[in-house]
């Protein structure tokens, strides 16, 4: 009779161990969808976006929040490049009559005045295109320390992120 109880002890164990492992499993993935689609995420490719899953429940609420965050990384990393691409273009504007006069003043022997047009021309420039680059650096300071203000919110949000991982697996 004993060897009867402890065998029937042993299956409840296993059907128990079994019943729970295909029950989290079940409800674990959704969330291991998520998971592996955020891993495929590239600074180059943004446009993964999660569906949600019409439940209403706190699943849903983490994929919308998932794609506004993906939304507002691809609107930031648009403006970057398009900032970037201004700003290359308002420094090459300078350079280019920097060196057009030069070569122009280089071509034939000048007057005295011709010379001092242009290196009034070329100082002009070279001002412009100092205070430019000033611009670019102040913007450069400004956006360091809003991320230093930042990076602590991030610490918290990825230590948030751990214990939350953890809590899953461990379940």
């Amino acid at each position: 009779v004993s060897w009867l109880m402890l065998l029937l002890l042993l299956v409840a164990v296993v059907v128990t161990y079994i019943a729970g492992k295909v029950y989290s499993d079940r409800i674990l993935a959704p969330l291991q969808k998520i998971l592996k689609k955020l891993k495929r995420i590239t600074g180059n490719d943004l446009r993964v976006r999660f569906r949600p899953t019409g439940n209403g429940d706190e699943l849903d609420d983490l994929t919308r929040s998932l794609n506004g965050m993906l939304d507002r990384v691809d609107a930031a990393l648009s403006a970057e490049k398009s900032f970037v691409s201004n700003a290359s273009h308002e420094l090459n504007n300078p350079v280019t009559a920097i060196q057009g006069e030069c070569e122009i003043m280089l071509m034939r022997s000048r007057t005295p005045e011709e010379y001092v047009a242009a290196l009034e021309r070329i100082s002009t420039e070279s001002r412009r295109l100092g205070d430019l680059t000033k611009a670019l650096l102040m913007l450069s300071r400004q956006a360091s320390s809003i991320r230093l203000r930042y990076s602590f919110r991030l610490c918290y949000m990825r230590l948030f992120h751990s214990v939350c991982c953890r809590q899953l697996t461990e379940d």
